[in-house]
């Protein structure tokens, strides 16, 4: 299953069943998309004339095939020009004749015929992740100040969404969903947008 071509910095696949050969039997499962758990907490306080909510969101135990990691790792040469962009750090890092990386494999040529950029283990990253889903913080004017503005009420709050996240997860954002809505790709991260952080100002006056 080696191809012929291998050569010094590429990708080595471990022989998992231990027959000295490197084939299709060594395919081993490298975990599950899905969560062991996942779920969430509110909590809503006020203390004063002020409020607020607090809203946790997570997962825990999935794994996902960093697939776009994959495409950054994929270093095209033809002559002396790459034909693709890729990451910086594997730019920089990537295995040559006098930088042996562990991490990164070689840049490969158009000629090239290898598994440097097969799925494996290299790209399947924890998932697990804790998110601030929803953050609110809202002061309510005392009556004896709303009277005198002749207001029987006045609240002004600040809202946060998605404010932070956190992840060992390397790719844009952990909470990829099924992609398409195809559950073949349900663990595999293949670009999708990460979620927008939102902040919102509001004065409610009655």
């Amino acid at each position: 299953y080696y191809r012929a071509a291998t050569r010094p910095g590429d990708r080595y696949f471990a022989d998992i069943d231990g027959d000295g050969v490197v084939n299709a039997n060594d395919r081993t499962s490298l975990g599950s998309p899905q969560p062991k758990f996942f779920g969430g907490l509110n909590f809503d306080g006020t203390y004063r004339a002020w409020d607020f909510n607090i809203f946790f969101y997570g997962s825990y135990g999935n794994k996902i095939l960093n697939y776009t990691e994959s495409n950054l790792q994929s270093f095209q040469k033809r002559g002396s020009e790459g034909v693709q962009n890729v990451s910086l750090d594997y730019f920089n890092n990537r295995w040559t004749s006098s930088n042996a990386s562990n991490t990164y494999s070689r840049a490969l040529h158009n000629d090239d015929n290898t598994l440097n950029n097969v799925p494996s283990s290299h790209w399947v990253e924890d998932g697990s992740y804790l998110r601030l889903k929803n953050l609110t913080i809202g002061y309510t004017l005392p009556s004896s100040v709303s009277n005198r503005l002749m207001l029987s009420r006045a609240r002004v709050y600040i809202s946060s969404q998605n404010l932070f996240t956190i992840t060992k997860y390397s790719g844009l954002d952990p909470e990829i969903g099924i992609q398409n809505g195809n559950p073949i790709f349900n663990g595999v991260d293949n670009g999708v947008y990460p979620l927008s952080r939102f902040f919102t100002f509001d004065l409610t006056v009655t």
